[in-house]
């Protein structure tokens, strides 16, 4: 009759357990389940003497026996604070005897590997609070006596500082025996390595991957098992219904399962599931710092009422951990995640490309541009910034570009020189749909001061076009033009003197080499 009358008022307490305030709403679902699985196994026909009996050892109530305890632990659950937390931890403890319990010295006798537990997104809110509760519990329980402890596997979306090592250097059996003297040393920070050519070879199974797709698979997707999963399938379901698909053609591949949708929206949907911040991405993608975010926020994305978009979406990508790796010699871009960059600017032109003459895409340029250019010298001056060239080349307006860089050519600062073409050829090719610019008369300084048209500026003019081309995400590497980029270095190295000489060589000697092994502008290392 006792064990009935607990039973009855445990069922109530279950009822008062939640909502409380202040406690994420996970947690308390998952503490009335355990409450709940509490009062089933404890207070039924079949309840568990020992359990009973380790509850009554546990220091929960000043006195009384297992069902005492019991019934103070219901009670602190009613408290918001102190108590609560204390319930919590308790529960948590009962788990782990439950599972050492369950183990038992038949399993450790036959060396039966222990009990695995694994637990998702420990970074938020609710799986912050309860590792820490888990680690209490599993601290507590590590006497000097051994105790049987289940591997806890553990993910969360943070960052590493590079310094852990990853799923595949880790070396040891990562296990501690001895207990320490903080909770937080049995953790093992281990990062997830990314996927490798090899891997993304093995997943296409039986089916060959057309040249270049398993490289473009990896670069466009940073080695991220979900995207590589992706792209992987929607190649096969290509192959294998006959159709055809190429490296420049990849992300535009119908997505596996679903034949409306490429499988760049459908990344971007899964990346960014969030439709608002995932539109305003879109549109702040080309911008190449937060500046020229907030000047593209007056006019896009079209309709987007925010009052503080350019911060919201600045937010949205800290609080999901996206990477932000600075280009050299800059502070952004805006995104500074690259294979995310990429997935959307390739939505941009997409989305912009489907209207006549792709205006939405000129318009966002100009206005990019025009950020770096608040003298309004216009494109006929020669004086601009590495930015404002870089959204130039993205409207196809390579004149200025070509002008400038002559120009610059000519003060002998190599290695700037360099790093300038580096950013600005690392600028997004223009949708298909974008009328070609028109041809700009402006005259070349450089070439008027050297009587004419020079082999210098020739030079430039092809390795700016070339260069372009090489770095376009979804390009491979190309002989012709790797060995033009070549040429042209050669040719500038022979035209300097002799200290940029010797840096315009180094470029000649290693540039080359490294468009072939994949890498693109703005990461060529001179």
């Amino acid at each position: 009759q006792r064990a009935e009358r607990v039973g009855r008022w445990i069922g109530r307490a279950v009822e008062a357990v939640g909502p409380l305030a202040g406690l994420p709403a996970e947690m308390n679902t998952m503490v009335q389940a355990i409450v709940e699985t509490i009062s089933t196994e404890l207070f039924g026909q079949r309840a568990h003497r020992a359990g009973l009996a380790w509850w009554a050892a546990l220091d929960v109530a000043p006195m009384g026996d297992g069902y005492d305890h019991l019934t103070a632990l219901a009670m602190d659950f009613r408290d918001e604070a102190v108590k609560r937390t204390r319930a919590e931890r308790h529960l948590l403890a009962a788990l782990l005897a439950d599972i050492a319990d369950y183990y038992g010295p038949l399993r450790t006798a036959n060396a039966v590997p222990r009990p695995l537990l694994l637990l998702d997104n420990v970074h938020t809110a609710p799986g912050a609070k309860f590792l820490d509760l888990l680690l209490t519990a599993h601290h507590d329980a590590a006497t000097a006596r051994r105790t049987m402890r289940p591997v806890v596997v553990t993910t969360a979306l943070r960052e590493s500082g590079g310094t852990a090592p990853d799923t595949r250097t880790m070396r040891g059996p990562g296990w501690r025996d001895v207990r320490p003297a903080a909770k937080e040393d049995w953790l093992l920070p281990v990062r997830l390595a990314a996927l490798e050519l090899d891997d993304i070879l093995y997943m296409f199974g039986t089916e060959s991957p057309p040249p270049g797709i398993t490289q473009s698979i990896l670069r466009l997707s940073a080695g991220r098992a979900a995207a590589v999963h992706a792209l992987v399938h929607a190649v096969i379901g290509q192959l294998r219904t006959g159709g055809t698909v190429s490296p420049a053609a990849l992300l535009d591949t119908p997505a596996a399962g679903r034949p409306e949708t490429p499988v760049h929206a459908l990344l971007l949907e899964r990346l960014l599931p969030d439709a608002t911040a995932r539109g305003r991405l879109t549109y702040y993608a080309p911008a190449l710092d937060d500046g020229a975010a907030h000047r593209l926020s007056g006019a896009f994305p079209p309709g987007d009422a925010g009052a503080v978009p350019v911060q919201q979406a600045k937010s949205h990508l800290r609080d999901h951990h996206w990477e932000q790796r600075a280009w050299p010699g800059l502070d952004g871009p805006f995104v500074g995640h690259h294979a995310l960059r990429v997935l959307l600017l390739h939505a941009l032109r997409d989305l912009t490309g489907r209207a006549a003459g792709a205006g939405d895409w000129r318009d966002i340029h100009r206005q990019l541009r025009a950020h770096y250019d608040p003298q309004e010298l216009g494109p006929g001056a020669y004086t601009h910034d590495n930015r404002y060239l870089h959204h130039s080349l993205a409207l196809g307006e390579s004149d200025v570009v070509v002008r400038t860089l002559h120009r610059r050519f000519a003060q002998g600062d190599a290695l700037a020189w360099l790093a300038a073409v580096n950013l600005v050829c690392a600028a997004p090719h223009p949708p298909p749909s974008l009328p070609p610019s028109s041809e700009d008369a402006s005259p070349c300084p450089a070439c008027a001061a050297e009587g004419g048209p020079v082999p210098v500026h020739q030079a430039i003019e092809l390795l700016v076009r070339n260069l372009w081309r090489q770095s376009a995400p979804q390009a491979v590497p190309d002989a012709s033009s790797i060995d033009s980029i070549g040429l042209q270095l050669l040719t500038l190295s022979q035209y300097s003197d002799p200290a940029p000489q010797e840096i315009f060589y180094r470029a000649y000697a290693r540039w080359p080499q490294q468009l072939r092994d994949w890498t693109q502008a703005p990461d060529l290392l001179t």
